[in-house]
């Protein structure tokens, strides 16, 4: 709730858009590590759900919280920038992709509850073995899985 206050100036006064559907891009991200190596296959599919792809990266702070505050739903493979979801409007609909091999970091989880938020964990992607054991490892997500499962959360809303 601090953070939320502390930049409250920045998010105050945005709604939540109805079909705004957010899918968060590791790609271009600094850190190399938990990216979806085949995040292309994912971006016709989820355009087609009418989900708009995100590079946080390429958005200024204001932007990223302003982007966090308006969508309806959120998705993306774990990893720093989930953090904005403490902009999110109640009952905004996250969804992480993770693998599911190694007990899951629940940081978002707690996160949502917090915001009352509604998480959820899609475990269906694989992990591609890096030589590390810390949980970096990229992803290779389940096109058609992911997208089905994309369907039924929209549903929810």
């Amino acid at each position: 709730n601090y953070v939320r206050k502390l930049y409250k100036h920045i998010w105050e006064g945005y709604t939540q858009e109805k079909g705004k559907f957010s899918f968060i891009s590791r790609k271009q991200g600094k850190k190399k590590a938990r990216r979806i190596v085949n995040e292309a296959e994912l971006y016709e599919p989820l355009k087609s759900l009418g989900f708009s792809i995100y590079h946080l990266e390429d958005l200024t702070f204001e932007q990223q919280v302003r982007l966090f505050a308006t969508s309806q739903i959120i998705t993306g493979g774990h990893g720093a920038g989930l953090a904005h979801i403490i902009f999110c409007a109640p009952n905004t609909l996250i969804c992480e992709i993770n693998h599911g091999k190694t007990p899951a970091k629940n940081h978002y989880l707690n996160l949502a509850v917090q915001c009352r938020l509604r998480h959820y964990m899609y475990n269906g992607a694989e992990p591609i073995p890096d030589g590390e054991t810390d949980g970096s490892e990229d992803l290779k997500v389940d096109v058609s899985r992911y997208i089905a499962s994309l369907a039924h959360i929209k549903t929810l809303c």
